[in-house]
């Protein structure tokens, strides 16, 4: 065995490994074989787990696999009965660990014939087996693997092609010795892969192959170098990666496919009017559609995946949780309306959506305003058609015996000119017929029919003239009248003769709710709303207001709380502004009085 110790050396004495042996890592052991004692240097003792003392063969025997032990103990026995060097492996185990030794051993012929004494050497090659086990393996895994192995030299001259590779380039004669760019099939690769390796270490690169059918190839290069960094040897592995090409190629046109399935179910979900909201119950927001976002306003934006019953939303919202709550308790599908104070009304549908492990709740939200005005509208349009001919008819069947009426007055009035009671008794009934006149002109108007004359006409002016033909009845309550209408406010389509009475109806009305001194304030602005312009005329005045409960009823025929009222003014106008396509609406204002918005579409330009 090469660098083993002399029998000479300083381990007989000492026990202490020669500086031969430190340098291999071999540790030295002797064994007197009358006394049967086993000696062995530091190295020995920390491999074969010995103690400081020596030990005898059998304890140190107990020690060796029991499948190796018979061998160990075997080559002892025939060493002491034929003095002969030996060489032997065993399995030992030290601890936890289990390591693989080679003991090399021979008899000392010259001392103490009576005492023989055996000498040798032990060391560790359990990594060694490791290693050459691993090389096997993989020597068996290059051999039968599918990928095309190949070593060269660093000229690039083939020392090794593994049966793969040899199958695939078809050729009979050996390949040894030729260039790598031969397998390859093409210089430039091999050139691009040798000049990328010298820079990053690595090559690789996926090439396509068309012969016949188009194949996809992966080639991988990367240099073997010596302690100085040379490179000696390059390993070259190309892989055929068709299949796997074509299945990324597939599932990226399937994602492409699905991308665009999902961007245009988005855009069809965005395009609905109605908010569409998926819940995670009990309020989390999954996904949502863009109406949802907008009803949401603001946070709309950053909720996805957030609960929102930590936030003060308005409605519809509170009550859509609740109906979710609901949804969810009787697992079955709910629906709600709900209307907020400013009148907007919403429609409210939640469904549970079932599957093995979640159970997340769909909700529609449609607002339904403009639905529910038209319904109410053309309520209104049925009872007040069906009351203004009634009133119409009243009115007519009314008008001759008032005219009577008032001609008689009117000759009771010349001829008892000079009888002071008489005129008395004459004017009281002159004011009772002038009532009787008012109320049968305002049936007539509420009775009329839509014969509307439309034209585009700027409102301005007609807003002014009202202003102007109620100015006098302000002047006799001592109620101001402030018009802050601008005169270069826009136009509508619209029969300024009703538009007139309109204004007229709504600032009389509100001059009689004022008190001495007080301020009827007229204005008015142009708004874009989704698109389409507007303009928002607004009577304001300064009395008590409308109560809670008369403010649901002011638009109805017949309601009033002004005193000598007919209660068909506000009706009137209300069915007016309808007629031009418009709506009016009443409110408190917040510092006291009572406002009247009307809002009618701007014409275009």
């Amino acid at each position: 065995m090469e660098n083993t110790c002399a029998p000479t050396c300083a381990e007989r004495v000492t026990g202490d490994a020669c500086p031969i042996c430190k340098s291999n890592e071999l540790g030295t052991w002797r064994w007197e074989r009358l006394t049967d004692r086993f000696f062995g240097s530091e190295r020995t003792r920390v491999l074969a787990g010995l103690g400081s003392e020596p030990e005898s063969t059998d304890a140190f025997l107990t020690r060796i696999d029991p499948l190796d032990r018979s061998l160990v103990q075997h080559r002892l026995a025939q060493m002491a009965k034929h003095p002969a060097p030996f060489d032997v492996e065993f399995c030992l185990t030290v601890g936890h660990d289990k390591r693989t030794l080679r003991m090399y051993g021979f008899p000392d012929r010259e001392a103490h014939p009576s005492n023989p004494q055996f000498f040798g050497t032990i060391e560790d090659i359990t990594a060694r087996l490791q290693v050459s086990e691993a090389l096997v393996e993989l020597s068996l895994a290059v051999e039968q693997a599918r990928d095309y192995v190949c070593i060269a030299n660093a000229s690039g001259a083939i020392e090794y092609v593994n049966p793969a590779w040899r199958e695939k380039s078809g050729r009979q004669r050996s390949l040894i010795g030729l260039p790598v760019a031969v397998l390859l099939g093409d210089p430039q690769v091999y050139a691009e892969g040798r000049a990328e390796m010298d820079r990053s270490g690595v090559f690789r690169r996926t090439i396509r192959k068309t012969n016949g059918k188009v194949r996809h190839e992966e080639i991988t290069m990367w240099p073997v170098r010596d302690v100085r960094g040379d490179v000696t040897r390059i390993v070259v592995i190309s892989s055929d990666v068709t299949d796997r090409m074509n299945a990324e190629e597939a599932s990226a046109r399937m994602q492409e496919v699905l991308a665009g399935a999902a961007r245009e179910w988005r855009h069809t979900v965005d395009a609905i009017d109605a908010a569409i909201v998926m819940f995670e119950p009990p309020a989390t927001i999954r996904r949502m559609n863009r109406a949802a976002r907008d009803l949401l306003g603001e946070l709309g934006y950053d909720l996805i995946g957030c609960s929102i019953a930590e936030f003060a939303l308005p409605a519809p919202w509170p009550a859509v949780l609740d109906l979710v709550a609901q949804a969810v308790d009787r697992g079955l599908s709910c629906e709600s309306q709900v209307r907020n104070t400013s009148g907007k009304t919403w429609d409210i549908i939640a469904n549970v959506a079932i599957t093995e492990e979640v159970g997340d709740v769909v909700v529609v939200i449609r607002d339904v305003t403009a639905t529910i005005e038209m319904e109410e509208s053309l309520r209104r349009s049925e009872v007040m058609s069906a009351m203004g001919n009634l009133v119409a008819g009243v009115a007519h069947e009314v008008k001759n015996p008032l005219f009577g009426m008032s001609a008689t007055l009117d000759a009771m009035e010349l001829k008892f000119r000079d009888n002071a009671d008489s005129l008395k008794y004459a004017t009281m009934i002159r004011r009772e017929v002038d009532s009787l006149r008012v109320l049968m002109q305002d049936l007539l108007d509420f009775g009329r029919a839509s014969n509307l004359e439309l034209r585009q006409v700027p409102l301005a002016p007609i807003v002014a003239s009202a202003a102007s033909l109620c100015r006098e009845t302000a002047a006799a309550r001592h109620v101001n009248v402030d018009n802050f209408v601008d005169p270069a406010l826009g136009s509508c389509v619209a029969d300024p003769v009703r538009l007139e009475q309109v204004f007229r109806n709504l600032i009389d009305n509100a001059i009689s709710f004022s008190k001495a001194g007080q301020t009827v304030t007229i204005a008015a602005r142009e708004l874009d709303r989704n698109g389409a312009r507007w303009i928002e005329i607004e009577v304001r005045d300064q009395g008590p207001g409308f109560t809670e409960t008369d403010l649901p009823r002011v638009f109805e025929p017949f309601f009033t709380r002004r005193q000598g009222g007919t209660g068909l003014g506000l009706s009137i106008v209300r069915r007016m502004v309808e007629e031009h396509g418009g709506r009016v609406s009443a409110r408190n204002s917040g510092d006291g009085g009572a406002i009247v918005r009307v809002e009618l579409p701007a014409a275009g330009k």
